[in-house]
């Protein structure tokens, strides 16, 4: 007999208000927020024996205004050896748009995480934020997201013998490798650091500005990684970040 057990928490959180400038424009301002986190315990399946683990972290961040800015952080890793099991996804993102000029900014964010395999436990998290203001001529929209989910599979590893390891991380321009980040600008930016996790972007920019930081690892003796990205702006009217990493380790 087997048995299983999970266990999970959210919240959200939602206001508006509207009312006016120090000039007399209407203004409005709405904000929504959510987090939630979840952990699941129970035996895993047999599968046979050519199962194997895998992590897959996926998204988009896009910005359309006259200032604009996206980012995007992509992380996922596999492992098998002579110890437990692990698969591990991320991804993050946010988007910030500004138009002063009566035109209306527009950002989304859609970020995705998954794991394969059969796992004893699954932790995951995810949370979300968005702000839109509106003030006479001045349209200003942000939104953020995050998402993970890692899985532990506590079976014995050894047949895997631990094995070779690859790594992908892709960065810059097309055939350089390295620093796994991207970035693009337009116009003349005024960037400012922000951290992989994209979970405080400072929203202090001018231009047009695209980052992404991708990263993807497996662990095993038959091990797969690979790392995509595409980052684009636009001058005076668009940043946007696609990403897809994969991790996969035959058991």
């Amino acid at each position: 007999m087997t048995t299983s057990s999970s266990i999970g928490y959210g919240l959200t959180f939602s206001q508006s208000s509207a009312g006016q400038t120090a000039s007399g424009e209407e203004a409005s301002l709405s904000e929504d927020m959510s987090l939630g986190v979840a952990v699941a315990i129970g035996a895993p399946a047999d599968t046979g024996a050519d199962a194997g683990l895998g992590a897959l972290a996926y998204g988009n961040a896009t910005a359309v205004g006259v200032d604009t800015l996206a980012v995007g952080a992509f992380e996922a890793t596999a492992a098998f050896g002579s110890g437990p099991g692990i698969a591990s996804a991320s991804a993050s993102g946010a988007a910030a748009a500004l138009d002063t000029d009566g035109g209306v900014a527009f950002a989304a964010v859609d970020v995705g995480a998954e794991i394969m395999g059969d796992f004893d436990i699954v932790i995951s998290t995810s949370s979300t934020q968005s702000a839109v203001l509106s003030a006479g001529s001045t349209s200003f929209w942000y939104e953020a997201a995050s998402t993970s989910v890692t899985g532990i599979a506590i079976a014995d590893g050894g047949s895997n013998g631990g094995g070779d390891s690859v790594t992908q991380d892709d960065s810059g321009a097309p055939g350089q490798s390295g620093d796994p980040q991207a970035v693009a600008f337009a116009g003349d930016p005024e960037p400012t650091p922000w951290p992989g996790d994209c979970s405080d972007v400072d929203l202090d920019f001018e231009g047009n500005i695209a980052i992404a930081s991708v990263g993807a690892e497996a662990f095993g003796a038959d091990s797969y990684a690979s790392a995509s990205f595409d980052v684009l702006s636009i001058e005076d009217s668009l940043s946007t970040v696609d990403a897809i990493v994969i991790a996969e380790v035959a058991l």
